[in-house]
Order: structure tokens, then sequence, then C-alpha cells
């Protein structure tokens, strides 16, 4: 059974024609049209509506009238021009924002004097050679 709100839903979505409503929807709608007097009201004026629309005829345009309405609105705005090499003065800071923080923080990676073996790419090499070094510092 077809609800009333459905009915008045396809009815605007699809007009008065059935025939051109989804097929598992008609039969509900014929139904409902057979049962309720108001749906026959609401198709019968659907029905009237649909008739209107197709003997009207599209309203004219008088495209030249259209045309300059729109070019005197395009002459009405403020015509800005905006310079070739506009550089805003946020485009020098930032990068060079970006360019401070990876210097600082690679000058203190340079400077720190400790040597973390996790750091390191072959730490075995490097306690040999420090081994190495304090053997003929002894010596």
């Amino acid at each position: 059974m077809m609800k009333m709100s459905d009915f008045q839903k396809y009815i605007g979505l699809y007009g008065a024609d059935l025939s051109r409503w989804p097929a598992h929807e008609i039969k509900p709608a014929i139904n409902l049209i057979q049962n309720n007097t108001e749906a026959g009201k609401i198709l019968s004026s659907a029905e009237k509506f649909d008739q209107i629309l197709r003997h009207s005829s599209p309203a004219r345009v008088n495209e030249k009238h259209l045309t300059g309405s729109i070019m005197k609105q395009v002459k009405r705005m403020p015509l800005y021009i905006a310079p070739a090499f506009s550089i805003k003065p946020a485009y020098f800071y930032v990068p060079g924002g970006g360019l401070l923080v990876v210097a600082i923080l690679g000058f203190m990676i340079g400077f720190h004097t400790t040597i973390k073996e996790s750091l390191l790419l072959d730490p075995i090499f490097y306690t040999q050679g420090q081994s190495i070094n304090d053997s003929e510092e002894a010596s």
C-alpha cells in the first residue's frame, strides 16, 4: 500500500502519466487512486498541469537585450589588474624560517661531541679505530 506522501512525491517527480513512474510503484499508485478520492483529485490536477505544460510555448528571449544587459554589468565591475610579479612579504619569511630551523638543527647535531653507537653505520669499525688510536697514544 502506497502512502499519500509517496504518491505526492512521485506525482511531483514523474507527473500524472503513470507510464513514466518506476515499474514497482505503478500498481500501488493505481490501488491508491481507486481507494482514495483525494489521490484521484491530486492526479486530475496533475493531469491538468501537464496539459498546460504541454501546450505552452517557451517565452521568447530578446537575445540582444540580454547580451547588452550582461555587458553593462561587466563594464560596471571594477577593473583589477594584478602586477605581473606580485610577491607578498609572507613568501619571503616562510622559506627563510624553514631554512633557519633546519640550519639550527644541523648545527646542534654537528657540534654534539658524543658519538652514539646506535647512530653509527658500523659501530664495530669505529670501536676498532678507537682502540688502535688508543694503543698508538700509549706507546
